[in-house]
């Protein structure tokens, strides 16, 4: 189980990241704010880009700007680079992809807004790994 502290320190990475990935979106001067909402979300991932599809299909909230800029989120949601997942993988299982799989494909077969599929090979067969957030 992990500790409190553990999630503590979780927790504070998490927004020390959202406060990076919003100062450097408010120092873009010349992109638009809709372009910069929408940023944000998928630089944050996951439960971002979920909160960000959500609003997309809240006309009666946004301005028809926003909602056209984060209707992007519902259907080109950028691939997450393996390394992020191979961080979740190990923090779960203990071990590697590498060390647990006979064999793996770093390219995922498919992406979403909370997680990838990934190919993979157990020795009998091949699998399906969905991978999600950390």
């Amino acid at each position: 189980m992990k500790s409190k502290l553990y999630k503590t320190l979780l927790f504070v990475r998490r927004l020390f990241e959202v406060g990076v990935v919003s100062i450097s979106l408010v120092l873009k001067i010349k992109t638009s704010s809709p372009v910069k909402v929408r940023m944000f979300f998928e630089r944050l991932g996951g439960a971002f880009i979920k909160l960000g599809q959500i609003l997309a299909l809240r006309q009666d909230l946004l301005s028809p700007a926003y909602v056209s800029e984060l209707l992007k989120l519902l259907n080109s949601v950028p691939e997450r680079h393996f390394i992020e997942m191979q961080r979740v993988f190990v923090e779960e299982k203990g071990e590697t992809v590498g060390e647990f799989f006979s064999d793996f494909n770093v390219t995922p077969v498919a992406s979403a807004s909370i997680g990838q599929v990934y190919e993979a090979y157990l020795p009998a067969s091949t699998i399906g790994l969905k991978t999600k957030e950390g």
